[in-house]
């Protein structure tokens, strides 16, 4: 090109494919006297980074509010890569992952409940990617559990009396037992989360239970 003197100049150059470019410019006066400026690099990136979940495992159970999240971003060129994760779809931390390496991130502050998350990862040449999305539970207290019918001071006249019992918890019940007189009665294992279930006892005798 005819450059004018003390101005800024641009090539525009297209069709590249992915890789590790230098580019330096020759300029030449007018007295024929040359100089060629210190090669420089650039990157051509079309791919935008993996990214593997490692852990949690899908529906993994927690008793803590303390969770390690760990996940690997692998790109095809670039060797820092800005990663985002989220919990319940909003933005917990950004770190920068190292390619192909294990990225640990610590939050200390998640509530008891049923939580998703993913990561997002973005590479120097702006390709953006999302991770698959996981689910895991925090449930750090015990079952609570409703007693429903009989009322207190119930009378019954048969013996024979229905126990209903609401039981409740964030990861689910394995199994309910009924408790007459301070001893085990029986015990129920297919349960109905935070529903109404039952307990049949016949033939209790007469008197104060």
């Amino acid at each position: 090109i005819d450059p004018v003197d003390d101005t800024i100049e641009t090539f525009t150059v297209s069709g590249f494919l992915e890789g590790i470019y230098n580019w330096t410019v020759n300029v030449t006066d007018v007295s024929s006297l040359s100089f060629k400026a210190v090669q420089k690099i650039f990157y051509v990136d079309y791919t935008p980074p993996q990214i593997n979940l490692t852990y949690p495992n899908n529906t993994q159970n927690f008793t803590t509010s303390t969770i390690e999240f760990n996940f690997t971003a692998i790109d095809n060129m670039d060797d820092n890569i800005s990663c985002s994760l989220f919990v319940d779809s909003t933005l917990r931390k950004t770190v920068n992952a190292t390619n192909a390496s294990i990225t640990n991130i610590t939050l200390t502050d998640l509530e008891q409940a049923i939580h998703n998350w993913s990561v997002e990862c973005t590479d120097e040449a702006g390709n953006m990617n999302n991770s698959e999305t996981r689910n895991f539970t925090i449930d750090a207290g015990a079952p609570t559990i409703t007693l429903v019918t009989p009322l207190q001071s119930y009378w019954n006249g048969d013996g024979n009396v229905l126990f209903t019992y609401t039981p409740n918890d964030i990861s689910g019940v394995n199994n309910c037992s009924i408790i007459l007189d301070g001893s085990l009665n029986t015990t129920n294992t297919t349960i109905l989360n935070n529903q109404n279930n039952n307990f049949t006892v016949n033939n209790i005798s007469e008197g104060n239970h």
